[in-house]
């Protein structure tokens, strides 16, 4: 947003942070640099179908939610009866 300020400036114009100017500007700005990440990405060999190289799947046994539920429950109830005193 600052080169995008400072350019304009440079132009003249003063771009305020509500001026509609400002973010389809840097809206353009962040499809291109999207496009050349993309790039990027493939000729370095990253695939959108490959396997993921580094994701590890982590399950939450079944007596931790109940665990959190008593706790969120026990909350609320505290909460409650607190007001009610």
């Amino acid at each position: 947003m600052k080169k995008i300020k400072s350019a304009a400036m440079m132009r003249g114009m003063i771009l305020h942070f509500w001026s509609p100017q400002l973010f389809f500007k840097a809206i353009l700005t962040s499809l291109r640099w999207s496009e050349s990440l993309a790039k990027g990405m493939e000729s370095h060999a990253f695939s959108e179908q490959a396997e993921r190289s580094h994701f590890k799947s982590y399950s939450i046994p079944l007596w931790n939610w109940i665990a959190v539920f008593l706790w969120l429950a026990g909350l609320q109830f505290f909460i409650f009866w607190s007001k009610n005193i």
